[in-house]
């Protein structure tokens, strides 16, 4: 008998697998017959695919054996789905029983397998828009077009959102939605249009884009135009007598009435004075944070922090301080200071006998490394051997309890601690070690550092929200900080990340009702007709020319606008971010009047931003410089700190002549915890005890061991372009061989490598600093850390290095 085989090969992986195709998709193989002894010609092959369970059959073309047909399984079927394709097969044989009785055999055979349909994202894009549109009147009746597409044609529906409001669907001008259209209305200000495309299979696409509106000002009344005008009478007395003066004698009333006519003061109506001020407020507390650089486009759950616990400088600035093991030679000192404060602890207790000697027997300082103590200045070397072996060290001891516990120290055998001793010395470990631990503020992982040191700065985000909605959070952002200052000032709003502090729910409602109290200044103008102003600073006797622009501006605000600012206190939360939601203020005849916040919707695009955040704009950002309105951020910053002299110094700086960056250490951190001079070491001499006269060729001149060269390399960054940064490069010794000088210092081995940018060191060089920083917080609580300083260097330099020398030992070359 007969047998027909039917093969798949196209889509590629059907049978063995899953493979992923388009909505319509081609389905193809071959069909063969393996004819029996007696069986004839084939008569007819046929071929039949159904695509989808319940679908329609679709015949297949043939060419030889080879067969194909292309089709679509149901449209209720959603993309990213599974679909069973069945194929169907069938041949006609002719079989000779005998050469004069012929006869017909019918040949089926059928297979199926799974592939799943493809559910590619849609597409969808704003029309270019400009910068900004100027409107006579508010609001503004604008209309926002774009585009949207899908490989499937299988978008759902098309949505908009304006600012803070929802999303709501657009008009579709096209049926594949090729070309669609959102109304809207627009108030004076910056808006923010988001636009998003849904598809059947749940993908999304979203595009965003920033329209400012400008309400143009009412044309003036030219009615009352003037070309004389002025804002401030000051009186000159011409005798010794004030009596001419103090009778204010008006010798033209009729005039004086005529100019307050021209220049419409009878027309403003009655101007109360505030006796009553009611603000609304909403008040949240930072609550993310995140230390160093934040890319664009991020969105993570930041870790939570307590800006009240901490200083924010304190967390911004803290560095490594003491050792990390014993092997490790920092912070001598406090080794053994720490090691006599457990010793005076223990003194402080009723005890038995006395645990010093054993104490010190068992965690006794050890020797300096080898390492530390070839490149040890003198005073750490004469202090190590006087406390080697003789004091405790407090490192190894606190290493023994956070590993063992305190159960375990009153337990070891080397310390023979009595049995009625034991929980008092227990607890004296336990008291020590919080005490210890809580000397100094230092990062606690990587991600607590704030320290980019590819960038040699400091950077910091923090977040906070206003509701619950993702639109209300606030990001801030602080870059570039370098030289120990941190205030509101250093935050700009950054509307590119996202650290998921909406959900925190740390905000709060403020409502203050009070007197409005007038604000006066110096050399304001007096309330009273008969009251001496302030002598200290008088706006007339400031002498000002025709050019003198600053000066006049200064005295126009002062004499017109003085008295017109009232101050109404709030209580706010320190660390925290606040905006002003509505201040109704009541008048002396009783008249309400509300007053909204400066930039707030549907209001004139205001001409005021002092004490406002900029919003953070990165490189290659399509976000146009604004301010960010009606945002008060209450930092939590010190006041005072107390600063130590520098402990580490580095310079960086340029070196044309021998066409190479340097990073020089001038000095690092001993042991001892003093600043160890490295300026004064030698260059290498490779003729140094020579007596041969004859000269002898040097590839390049020595140069000391704390000049670090710099080379430039390009580095491909991760959204593909190309950027210039430094690296530390190896020096060519005078004896030939390439080393590189490892920096011994913190500064520079503060990230994994170094690689600084390339505009970090400029022309006029680099100079960094550490240093220790004392201060007192808000709870009383002293707050000790290390810093980094950055300040700008004295210039370029010259290292002196030249290459292919042929000198004598005299020197000259």
């Amino acid at each position: 008998m007969s047998e027909l085989i039917l093969r798949v090969t196209a889509p590629p992986g059907a049978g063995s697998g899953v493979p992923v195709v388009q909505r319509t998709f081609s389905v193809g193989g071959t069909l063969t017959v393996q004819l029996s002894p007696r069986a004839g010609p084939v008569i007819r092959l046929s071929a039949r695919v159904r695509f989808g369970d319940g679908g329609p059959l679709v015949d297949a073309s043939f060419s030889g054996s080879n067969w194909q047909c292309s089709g679509a399984p149901p449209a209720s079927v959603p993309a990213g789905s599974t679909v069973r394709v069945t194929v169907l097969a069938s041949a006609t044989v002719r079989i000779f029983h005998t050469p004069s009785e012929p006869d017909i055999e019918m040949l089926d055979a059928q297979t199926a397998f799974t592939v799943r349909l493809a559910n590619p994202a849609p597409s969808v894009t704003i029309d270019p828009l400009p910068e900004a549109v100027d409107a006579e009147q508010v609001p503004l009746a604008f209309t926002l077009t774009g585009r949207a597409s899908d490989p499937d044609a299988n978008i759902r529906v098309v949505e908009c959102a304006l600012d803070l409001d929802g999303f709501a669907a657009v008009e579709k001008l096209a049926a594949d939605w090729s070309r669609w259209q959102a109304k809207l209305s627009l108030s004076a200000g910056l808006h923010r249009f988001t636009v998003r495309a849904l598809d059947l299979g749940g993908n999304e696409a979203r595009v965003e884009r920033f329209l400012t509106v400008r309400q143009t000002p009412a044309p003036p009344d030219l009615q009352l135009g003037s070309i004389t005008s002025w804002t401030r009478l000051e009186p000159s007395n011409r005798d010794e007598s004030m009596s001419t003066a103090t009778r204010a004698r008006v010798f033209d009333p009729l005039w004086l009435l005529a100019r307050q006519w021209q220049i419409g003061e009878f027309q403003g109506a009655d101007a109360g004075t505030p006796v009553q001020a009611r603000a609304r407020a909403t008040s949240a507390v930072l609550s993310r944070c995140h230390f160093g650089e934040l890319p664009a486009n991020t969105n993570r759950q930041a870790p939570p922090c307590d800006l009240l616990r901490t200083p924010l400088q304190t967390m911004l600035e803290r560095r490594r301080m003491r050792a990390a093991d014993e092997q490790d030679p920092s912070m001598l000192p406090l080794a053994v200071d720490a090691g006599l404060h457990f010793f005076r602890m223990l003194d402080g207790e009723t005890l038995s006998s006395s645990y010093r000697g054993a104490f010190v027997r068992r965690f006794a300082l050890p020797d300096l490394p080898g390492e530390a103590a070839a490149v040890a200045d003198e005073a750490t070397l004469r202090f190590a051997r006087a406390m080697s072996g003789r004091a405790a060290d407090a490192r190894r001891l606190a290493a023994v309890l956070r590993a063992s516990g305190a159960d375990a120290l009153v337990q070891d055998p080397a310390l023979q601690i009595a049995e009625a001793d034991r929980e008092m010395v227990k607890n004296v470990a336990e008291a020590w070690l919080a005490w210890y631990d809580s000397l100094f503020a230092e990062p606690q992982s990587e991600a607590d550092e704030a320290w980019t040191a590819e960038r040699l700065e400091y950077a910091l985000t923090l977040s906070g929200s206003f509701s619950e909605q993702p639109l209300e959070q606030v990001n801030l952002g602080a870059r570039e900080i370098v030289d120990g200052r941190l205030d509101w000032s250093s935050f700009d709003v950054d509307l590119e990340v996202n650290l998921g502090s909406s959900g925190d729910r740390a905000f709060s409602s403020v409502v203050e009702t009070g007197v409005p109290a007038p604000v006066s200044f110096r050399g304001a103008p007096a309330v009273r007709f008969w009251e001496i102003e302030d002598a200290r600073l008088a706006y007339g006797l400031v002498p000002v020319g025709p050019t003198d622009l600053a000066q006049m501006m200064l005295i126009e605000y002062a004499g017109s606008y003085g008295n017109d600012w009232y101050l109404l206190p709030m209580a706010l939360p320190v660390a925290s971010i606040n905006r002003i939601d509505s201040l109704v203020v009541t008048d002396s005849f009783g008249v309400r009047t509300l007053l909204q916040p400066i930039g707030r919707q549907g209001l004139p695009a205001p001409g005021f931003s002092m004490w406002q955040h900029s919003v953070l704009r990165r490189a290659g950002s399509d976000l146009r410089e604004f301010v960010q309105p009606n945002l008060l951020f209450l930092a939590p910053t010190i006041g005072l700190t107390i600063d130590g002299s520098p402990l580490e110094e580095v310079a960086l700086l340029r070196d044309e002549t021998a066409n190479v960056a340097w990073a020089i250490e001038k000095s690092v951190e001993s042991p001892a915890e003093r600043a160890r001079v490295r300026n004064d070491e030698a260059a290498p001499d490779p003729a140094a005890g020579s007596t041969d006269a004859a000269p002898k060729y040097r590839l390049s001149t020595g140069m000391p061991a704390n000049w670090i060269p710099l080379l430039p390399v390009r580095i491909r960054n991760a959204d593909g372009s190309i950027s210039s940064r430094l690296q530390r490069g190896a020096l060519l010794h005078p004896d030939g061989i390439p080393r590189i000088e490892r920096a011994q210092g913190q500064v520079l081995n503060a990230g994994r490598r170094l690689l600084l940018h390339d505009e970090d060191v400029p022309r006029e060089g680099v100079h960094l600093s550490k240093l220790r920083r004392m201060a007192r917080w808000i709870d009383g609580s002293t707050w000790v850390w290390t810093a980094f300083r950055k300040q700008v260097g004295r210039g370029e330099g010259s290292s002196g290095l030249v290459f292919d020398r042929l000198p004598g030992n005299d020197g000259s070359s």
